[in-house]
């Protein structure tokens, strides 16, 4: 929300100075890893539930070992990297 709020700050200042526009250039690539970061966690959500459905089942240990590892990575992911957007 703070970047985003930047950004608009940033765009509506440079429509009376045109010369500060870079500024929102200066955010933007922050917001766009962040962004990145919040659909990288998306996907990974996906994929732990779809792991968590398997586990229920009947799956070999190869399968088992793949599967808890789709579940650890989400974890971590969630615990380590999305709280930091």
């Amino acid at each position: 929300q703070e970047m985003v709020a930047a950004m608009t700050r940033f765009l509506v200042d440079s429509q009376q100075n045109p010369r500060e526009l870079y500024r929102l250039g200066l955010e933007a690539v922050p917001f766009l890893l962040a962004v990145g970061d919040l659909l990288l966690g998306w996907l990974l959500l996906q994929q732990a539930e779809i792991a968590l459905v398997a586990l229920d089942g009947d799956v070999s240990v190869r399968d088992r070992a793949f599967y808890s590892g789709k579940v650890a990575t989400g974890k971590f992911f969630a615990r380590n990297v999305l709280p930091r957007l």
